[in-house]
C-alpha cells in the first residue's frame, strides 16, 4: 500500500483497501473499485472535448444509446448470452449501477461456471464471431479480429484530478444492488442485430460521415 502514492491512487480507493486489510469483505471491494473507476474516467475521458465531439455526441452514439445498444454480455458454450445494459451511459451513476450488475451476474454461483467454462475454451479475438460460433444456427457472417479493424493506439494520459463523495453519495452508491430481473440476452441479441442491420441502412441513406454526424 506504500506505493499507492506512485500510482497516482485516489484517496477513495485507498482507504476501501485499507478497511478491506482491516475487514475484508469482497463485495464492498469490487463496488469500491467500480465506483472509483467510474469516477476516474467521467473527467478525462467521459467530459474530455474531443470525446464528447466524436463519441458522445455522434448521431452513431445517439441511436446506440436509445435503442439500448449499450450493453455488456458474458457468452457460454452453449449458445446462451447473459448480461446487462445500461441507459445514459455518459452519467457516472448509471455505469456504476452497471457495473454492480455485471458483478452480481458474473459471480453468481449458477452462471459463474459458465462463463468461466467460455473462457477457458474460447480463442478471444475481438470479433462477435468468438460467441457466434456456439449459436444452434451458426451465422456465416464472420466479423473481423479487432486487431485487424483497430491497431493498437497508446493513448496520452493526463495527470488525475482527485475526485470526492459526500458520505451521503458513498452511501448510495455502496449499496448492493438488486440482481439484475433479466440477465437472458439471447433473443434480444439477435433482435439487435436485426435492428443494427437497419440502422446502417438508414446511416447509408442519410449518409453519416466517418466522425458519426449527420
Amino acid at each position: 500500500m506504500g506505493y499507492f502514492i506512485f500510482a497516482h491512487v485516489s484517496s477513495f480507493i485507498e482507504e476501501k483497501w485499507r478497511q478491506f486489510m482491516q475487514r475484508p469483505c469482497e463485495l464492498q471491494l469490487i463496488h469500491a473499485l467500480i465506483v472509483n473507476e467510474q469516477h476516474v474516467i467521467q473527467q478525462p475521458v467521459i467530459e474530455q472535448p474531443f470525446y464528447q465531439d466524436r463519441v458522445f455526441k455522434s448521431a452513431l452514439f445517439f441511436f446506440q444509446d436509445i435503442f439500448h445498444f449499450s450493453s455488456v454480455l458474458f457468452p457460454t458454450t452453449k449458445g446462451e448470452l447473459y448480461g446487462c445494459s445500461v441507459h445514459d451511459f455518459t452519467k457516472v451513476n448509471n455505469r456504476i449501477d452497471l457495473g454492480k450488475e455485471l458483478a452480481a451476474l458474473l459471480f453468481h454461483e449458477k452462471y459463474y461456471p459458465l462463463f468461466y467454462e467460455f473462457s477457458l475454451k474460447t480463442k478471444h479475438t475481438g470479433s462477435r464471431y468468438d460467441y457466434e460460433q456456439y449459436f444452434v444456427n451458426e451465422t456465416s457472417c464472420r466479423t473481423p479480429a479487432l486487431r485487424k479493424v483497430y491497431p493498437a493506439i497508446r493513448h496520452h494520459e493526463k495527470k488525475r484530478e482527485e475526485w470526492f463523495l459526500t458520505k451521503k453519495e458513498e452511501q448510495k452508491l455502496m449499496k448492493k444492488p438488486s440482481f439484475p430481473k433479466k440477465v437472458h440476452f439471447t433473443k434480444w441479441y439477435l433482435q439487435k442485430q436485426k435492428q443494427l442491420y437497419i440502422l446502417m441502412k438508414v446511416a447509408q441513406v442519410f449518409n453519416i460521415n466517418k466522425n458519426g454526424h449527420l
